[in-house]
């Protein structure tokens, strides 16, 4: 996928998260308000999107694009893509592989009741001290 977009703020990480001021949990949490806030933060100060960690997927950042966007289907290959900044380029994963994908990331986005182990690797490593619920 090659997407053409700019003023992508890149939270992709959870230091990238505290490192702008903001609570890593955000990324992984299982209510939405504060996702949803800082969307609406981030949008208000001229971003078009957002790099951050999956809060279904351990491991894996997501791209989400904010606004309306319009879609091609290219027939080249990629490689052969005119790229101006070539430190931009993300690996991507390809999800379903030899196992299936759990039910449940068809339908939410994050994995009620359960921790996320990304995040917990984390802050372990940080020294923060969690709960024994999630995240």
């Amino acid at each position: 996928m090659y997407v053409a977009e700019t003023r992508i703020a890149d939270l992709s990480t959870f230091e990238k998260y505290k490192n702008s001021g903001l609570d890593p949990a955000i990324a992984v949490q299982t209510d939405h308000e504060r996702c949803r806030q800082l969307a609406d933060d981030l949008r208000a100060a001229g971003f078009r999107g957002v790099l951050s960690p999956s809060a279904a997927l351990a491991d894996t950042t997501n791209l989400t694009l904010f606004g309306e966007r319009y879609e091609r289907v290219l027939q080249s290959d990629p490689a052969t893509w005119r790229n101006p900044d070539v430190n931009s380029w993300l690996p991507v994963q390809q999800i379903v592989e030899e196992v299936p994908v759990p039910p449940q990331l068809c339908t939410e986005t994050v994995f009620q009741g359960q921790k996320h182990l990304s995040y917990r690797e984390w802050a372990t490593a940080q020294g923060i001290t969690l709960g024994t619920g999630p995240p």
